[in-house]
């Protein structure tokens, strides 16, 4: 029986579909206008955050009963969804009319979201998991299930904490007792239609969704060219061109290709089998014998590693098989036998780790980029199409006994711990026999190195296959080993090309010995293509025969010729040179890892591999401790496991405030939680498109320099949907955005100053159209060159020009540091003489380097607007936190008065700074569209468009001398000079660089100080403003130089900044003291708290000691301490408005300047305004943001939301209360909303108006005088770590925070944004590093390799306080700020990573690290042990004393 409708219900309603486009993801249907379930969201669109997860249930007809899982949506084709139930969010709730299951209830009760623009999918996420168990009658979820699942979740606000804490109550100390839920029946109809097959036929394409195998032969034989489809997770990438005829069969519901069974040994996998569901086979399996280490356990040890479990449950071995990922790489590795069968029946099977084809040499190497199961080696070998049934791995390959045995075992790193695409995977399969009592050896060897794409690197893997060896007499010894894994025959030809592809385009080299067939995936190639690209493999051969080892030159020559004469269309993934060195550096501990498990498993000792070092030239010329990876030393194993790598119970916390009694200074929730928590939150994104509406699609540059010859959308004009194309010469006002400079473009028009720089808009029906339409505009360059890395700026002295050479100065740092210089010198040449050193000066000179590395916003809420044009005006939605700055650039465009642009921002999903300035590149765009076709715009970045066009924290570069006392570490002089990377254009980059200035000398006293500030100009997109302004990378430096001259002077780390510690009177290097309230003491009386309260000095021994007794393990521990200013310092900036009205019946509307983005502003201005007025909070209502009620904003930005807004609002209900205070006088007994009545009735004045601004700082920008802030917000860190000294790898083991937020306002909110702001930072400092192409400066990181840190990413304990009895009297409430501060605190966790770092570099008698370069990757972190890093990276220390 057959279906030829879709049909699915969908929050318990059936949904009947006819027609739709087989492109369309689930995640497009529901948030369609027609649909409109709008809850759940689109954040990176390729399943890694988890904003879009539903929850679905579906009948498994194997087991005749419904399952219910958790999946992303964004990654789920529509037409899967066939006989399935689909539940949102909102389930039954409405707008009007919201009821809180019990799991949003804890979400809501424990403040578990900011902005609130993930929380829809974690919820649905734990969801789906308490009724899985709940449903099937499993035990209650562990939390490893809890921290499993939430690991495919990505929070940019919390820090995750509130999230664990909501989940914590399902965790008692009588075991966990999970909410029992209401589970809805499956319908009856969704059984009977599950056990259908479906087939669909469009316009352009026709769907079959078989339900047993040999209906799908018969489909395939009737359909010979049909894309087959497994779980189809990665969709929005096969459908790319959505226009092209196709047929398409779909194997996920043949039950024959869904199962797993067992038999002799040997693991029979369907190849429809969800990944999830084998992972959960192996737990299973492994848990009745706790002590094996199989391929089975190596499944369950790595696995929930890969992806994350809501792709897992979709995606299917067979897709993975063939995909370019760690996992297919692992199931190669541990040996997987292929199952095929061609189209005629005929059965075939290929275990890819030994088997060569004849086109690609390996399985993992022939990867199509999609989930799609026909595969194109098999039309190589055989000349027509095989598909994959499934797969066998054996699971023991051997009998065991007393005399043989099995050991599997694998280790996958990663710059985060869960989701992200790994460093490293190594995989090692062996078989020993004991040849005699008390010696082994190795019968049987697989072992597989790689960067986890599939990119193998057998030079490390040759060097260290033989490397184990027992205790006693003879050398284990390696008598037969894989073809992967031989280190003793001469590679072959397929060997060599597998070794040096450490760069790979779409189609790979070694293919071209392939048919034409092989390559009909990849774009077509010319004979003269492929012959060319053969002789540079030839020559790259010839001379790794010669060599040994692949060089960088040949490698990057045979890549660079084979992109260019294959004319690759899809950008390759390289393997970066920091990845290759780590692979080699890391592998051996790796094999340490394994011997230490299998000595356990085994029961016999083994000795651990150690590189031997050699001498090796570094880039200053002296000579450095490098390992050698080709020898190995022997050392007696001493490996500790990493016990704390994961979790074992939810963050435990601690929260310290003072407590008040008023209105002002209680903790309360974010007053739009509840919305949060059933999706009803809109957001601009939300906001539906009005009728006529047309989608919008950037046109972007791609090359970073050249001249604009022509530009040829006449390809993309002819696609069905394609309305119009918009460039420069489509605007009717000025071409440049509003600013310090204007020098940003709205379309780049005659020259392209970088890639990604947008040229036009494409405009479509349907946001797919345009997307697909603007990949066929054509656009002609004459190239020019370019510069695209912050050094090359430098040397080529290519600066902004309005901020080349600002300095700011403070004493005489030149003349002390010169005098000092002087007897250092006079003392050299008195010792030289011979003659006595009568002089003991006590001064010093130091100098260094150091740089930060930058940082993407990576908001919940990607950059958008809509724009809608109506009688001569435009109304223009906007995700900005500047609305008036749209208007005036948006007015600007179109050549129209401000006034007739409104502008209105909802709350956003996330800020941090992003979207100060940046959201007029969308709203220009939009709007000149708008003007151009007189109909709505929607305009919506793409997370990976996002991430490259709009820029994201400055990147700087600190060079720096330093004058102190080697007796004290007192600090006399710092000549500093800072750097920024800019990029083409100014954007805020100079008010940036000049907060940097002012606070480069942090919390310490410096009496002699000069900062030179510098705008670096790069062909890359402007960096903008970030959460901390420039603050965060002047920590770093300050916290860096600190830690460079207790090292050289051997003064404890805390004691040096104890003893430089601001002190009351004294100055800043602008002149200026710290703040009007004389803060300077505040940062002594929080160093001493937490001195105390972290119990710093015994843990420092504690963690000494620990280091003294561990050689593979080590931990560190540091305290730093910050400071941060509030307000902008151009005092007109520091203003706002605000709006009050007091309706009939008691209501209170409330409108002002500031921007909602998660940091609960409404919230804290309903606070202030019921405390004002002396009602009740429930009566306050925050309206969304608009140019039309509050006119002439400032950006929510430099910490001000409150301190202005704030003031405002109290302003204008001061004047509500001026006015009706008669009448409450006469009506003391009466409540408010009788008041209310009777004053409307009386005619009385109900509504304030008012404008605020701050006191005068009198900062003077010409003379650098005055004061740079309103107030210093103050706090201090501790952090303490463990550090895997094998990998890199490391966690946070506590963190103590404690943060100056004066007389907090709302100590439930304050302490969100302390966290959330230190777990942004600890991103930025270890993790988060955006990579370019330096060739040609194209963005390499993205959603999988941008590693934002996730909930396993945090520490295992967080303590935060609130400091008690600070007062900011001049501010509303006397509050202070917690919204940017927080970040510096993250610095904490790289100086103890620096600490643990030195323990392990001092056992392999290494000196102090002087690499300073943040992020302090995992990666970066195992080279600096290894003393790898010492001088490289651009940085040339010069250490003098």
């Amino acid at each position: 029986m057959e279906s030829n409708s879709l049909v699915f219900y969908l929050n318990g309603n059936k949904v009947t579909l006819n027609s739709f486009e087989p492109n369309t993801t689930l995640l497009q249907y529901l948030r369609n206008p027609e649909v409109g379930l709008t809850g759940t969201k689109e954040s990176c669109g390729s399943g890694v955050c988890g904003a879009c997860t539903i929850l679905m249930m579906y009948y498994d007809e194997n087991k005749a009963k419904p399952y219910i899982t958790a999946i992303k949506s964004c990654q789920f084709p529509l037409i899967y969804c066939h006989g399935c139930a689909i539940y949102t969010i909102e389930g039954k709730n409405t707008a009007l009319n919201q009821k809180l299951t019990p799991v949003q209830e804890s979400f809501v009760k424990h403040d578990g979201a900011q902005c609130g623009f993930c929380l829809p999918g974690t919820i649905m996420s734990t969801t789906a998991l308490f009724e899985k168990h709940q449903l099937e009658g499993l035990p209650p979820p562990t939390v490893g299930d809890i921290e499993e699942t939430l690991g495919g979740h990505t929070c940019r606000c919390t820090g995750y904490r509130p999230i664990f804490q909501s989940l914590k109550d399902y965790f008692t100390e009588e075991g966990p007792k999970p909410p029992q839920l209401e589970i809805p029946k499956f319908p009856d109809e969704l059984v009977e239609l599950s056990k259908q097959s479906l087939h669909i036929k469009g316009s352009l394409w026709e769907f079959f969704k078989p339900k047993s195998l040999n209906e799908f032969r018969a489909l395939w034989k009737a359909h010979p060219d049909a894309l087959i489809l497994g779980g189809a997770t990665n969709s929005n990438q096969i459908f790319r061109d959505y226009l092209t005829k196709r047929t398409i069969i779909s194997t996920a519901s043949i039950a024959e290709l869904s199962e797993i069974t067992e038999k002799d040994g040997v693991l029979h996998i369907g190849a429809a089998v969800p990944v999830q569901t084998l992972l959960e086979y192996a737990r299973a399996q492994t848990s009745k014998t706790p002590n094996t280490h199989n391929p089975l356990r190596t499944l369950a040890d790595i696995l929930p590693r890969l992806r994350s479990k809501q792709i897992r449950c979709v995606s299917t071995v067979a897709g993975e098989l063939l995909s370019m990922s760690e996992m297919s790489a692992l199931l190669v590795s541990l040996g997987i036998s292929i199952q095929l069968e061609d189209v005629e029946g005929k059965t075939s099977q290929r275990t890819p780790l030994t088997d060569k084809c004849s086109c690609c040499g390996s399985m993992g190497d022939k990867a199509a980029p999609y989930e799609a199961t026909t595969c194109c080696v098999m039309d190589c070998n055989n000349h027509g199409k095989q598909f994959i049934t499934g797969a066998t791995l054996r699971i023991n390959s051997v009998d065991e006994s007393a005399t043989k045995k099995q050991f599997t075992d694998a280790l996958l790193v990663s710059r985060r711990k869960d989701n992200a695409a790994s460093l490293m995977l190594v995989v090692m399969k062996a078989t020993l026999e004991e040849a005699s009592k008390g010696e082994w050896k190795f019968s049987d060897v697989a072992l597989t190195v790689s960067d986890g794409r599939g990119n193998a690197d057998r030079e490390t893997t040759k060097s260290f296959t033989a490397a184990f060896k027992p205790e006693g007499k003879s050398q284990l010894a390696v008598e037969s080993a894989s073809s992967s894994a031989s280190s003793s025959s001469t590679p072959s030809e397929a060997d060599i090309v597998m070794a040096v592809k450490t760069k790979r385009p779409l189609c790979v080299i070694h293919r071209l010995e392939g048919t034409a067939e092989c390559l009909k995936k990849a774009p077509q190639l010319s004979s003269e293509a492929i012959i060319a690209a053969k002789e540079v493999m030839k020559k790259e051969i010839e001379t790794i025969l010669l060599t040994g080892m692949p060089t960088e030159a040949s490698t990057d020559a045979a890549y660079k010729a084979a992109c260019e004469k294959l004319n690759e269309s899809r950008p390759p993934l390289p393997t970066t040179w920091l990845t290759k060195r780590y692979i080699t550096i890391a592998a051996p501990g790796a094999l340490n890892r394994f011997a230490y498990n299998m000595s356990h498993h085994l029961g016999i000792t083994l000795k651990a591999i150690v590189p031997k070092k050699c001498e090796k030239e570094s880039a200053s010329g002296s000579a450095l401790a490098s390992p050698c990876p080709s020898t190995v030393d022997e050392k007696p194993l001493e490996l500790e496991p990493l016990q704390t790598r994961y979790r074992n119970e939810l963050q435990k916390y601690s929260f310290d405030y003072e407590k008040v009694d008023t209105l002002i200074g209680k903790p309360m929730s974010n007053m739009h939680l509840q919305s949060h928590a059933t999706g009803m939150t809109q957001f601009t994104v939300d906001v539906p498109l009005p009728p006529r509406g047309l989608y919008a699609e950037f046109i972007l540059s791609t090359v970073a320099h050249g001249k604009i010859l022509k530009i040829d959308g006449s390809e993309a004009m002819k696609i069905p949907g394609v309305v119009d194309i918009v460039t420069a010469k489509d605007i009717p006002g000025e071409n440049k955005h509003t600013g310090i400079v204007m020098d940003t473009k709205i379309f780049a028009d005659e020259i392209v100053e970088c890639m990604h720089q947008p040229i036009g808009l494409i405009l479509a029906d349907t946001p797919q159209i345009a997307e697909y339409a603007a990949t066929l505009v054509k656009v002609e360059y004459e190239v020019l060159p370019a510069i695209l890395t912050l050094e090359e700026a430098v040397e080529k002295k290519s600066f902004l020009s309005m901020y080349e050479g600002s300095d700011v100065v403070l004493g005489e740092p030149l003349k002390v540091i010169e005098e000092t210089r002087q007897k250092q010198k006079e003392r050299e040449e008195r010792m030289k003489k011979g003659e006595a050193d009568t002089e003991d000066y006590e001064w010093v000179v130091i100098e260094g380097e150091a740089k930060a590395g930058g940082q993407d916003h990576y908001y919940g809420e990607t950059q958008n607007c809509v724009v809608i044009p109506h009688d001569g005006m435009v109304d223009v939605f906007s995700s900005t936190q500047n609305p008036s700055k749209v208007q005036f650039d948006v007015a600007g465009a179109l050549g129209i008065p401000r006034a007739k642009v409104m502008c209105k921002a909802m709350r956003l999903g996330g800020g941090f700074g992003g979207k100060q300035d940046r959201p007029c590149i969308l709203t220009t765009a939009a709007a000149v569209a708008a003007y151009k076709t007189g109909r709505p715009i929607r305009l919506v970045m793409k997370r990976s468009m996002d991430m490259a066009v709009h820029g994201g924290r400055h990147p700087m570069w600190c060079r720096y001398t330093l004058v102190a006392s080697k007796k004290t570490g007192l600090l006399k002089a710092l000549d500093a000079e800072v750097i920024a990377q800019g990029g083409y254009a100014h954007d805020v980059t100079g008010p940036v660089l000049f907060k940097c200035t002012f606070q480069l000398q942090g919390t310490y006293t410096i009496p002699n100080i000069r900062v030179v500030a510098r705008a670096a100009k790069t062909n890359h997109n402007p960096n903008t403003a970030f959460r901390g302004f420039g603050a965060p990378q002047s920590c770093l430096f300050i916290e860096m130089i600190l830690e460079h001259a207790a090292d050289l002077l051997g003064i404890p780390q805390s004691q040096i900044r104890d003893i430089n510690m601001n002190k009351v009177g004294d100055p800043l290097v602008t002149g200026s003291l710290i703040s009007q309230n004389k803060g300077e003491k505040f940062i002594r009386i929080m160093w001493d708290e937490l001195m105390k309260t972290s119990d710093y000095e015994n843990r420092l021994k504690a963690v000494d000691e620990f280091n003294a007794t561990h050689t593979s393990t080590k931990r560190g521990i540091a305290i730093t301490p910050m400071k941060n200013g509030a307000c902008f310092e151009d005092d007109f900036m520091n203003q706002a408005e605000a709006l009050v009205h007091v309706l009939p019946d008691g209501s209170v509307e409330v409108a002002h300047s500031g921007i909602e983005m998660g940091q609960g502003l409404n919230t804290k201005i309903a606070q202030v305004a019921a405390e004002t007025l002396g009602i009740d909070i429930s009566f306050i209502h925050v309206l969304h943001t608009s140019t039309e009620t509050c006119t002439n904003t400032q950006p929510t930005a430099a910490s001000t939301g409150l301190d202005l807004n704030g003031g405002a609002v109290k302003k204008a209900c001061e004047q509500i209360n001026a006015s009706l205070a008669p009448l409450r006088e006469k009506m003391k007994d009466k409540t408010w909303p009788e008041i209310c009545t009777t004053a409307y009735f009386s005619r009385y004045a109900m509504s304030g108006q008012a404008h605020f601004i701050l006191p005068t700082i009198n900062w003077q920008w010409k003379t650098k005088t005055g004061f740079t802030a309103f107030y210093y917000a103050f706090g201090v860190s501790v952090s303490e770590v463990e550090v895997d000294v094998e990998t890199g790898e490391f966690t946070i083991l506590r963190s103590d925070l404690i943060e100056d937020a004066g007389r907090s306002l709302n100590p439930t909110l304050d302490a969100g944004q302390v966290e959330g702001g230190f777990i942004q930072g600890v991103g930025w400092v270890t993790a988060e590093e955006i990579e370019y192409d330096i060739a040609t400066g194209a963005m390499l990181s993205d959603m999988h390799t941008y590693a934002v840190p996730l909930a396993r990413d945090v520490p295992l304990e967080l303590r935060t306080t609130l400091a008690h009895g600070f007062r900011c009297e001049p501010n509303v409430g006397a509050s202070k700020t917690t919204a940017e501060s927080p970040v510096l605190l993250g610095v904490s966790v790289l100086m103890a990573l620096r600490h643990a770092v030195n323990s392990a570099r001092f056992d392999r008698g290494l000196p102090v690290l002087r690499y300073q370069l943040s992020p302090f990757t995992v990666d970066r972190i195992k080279l600096a042990i290894e003393g790898v890093l010492d001088g490289e990276d651009g940085i040339k220390y010069t250490t003098k004393v």
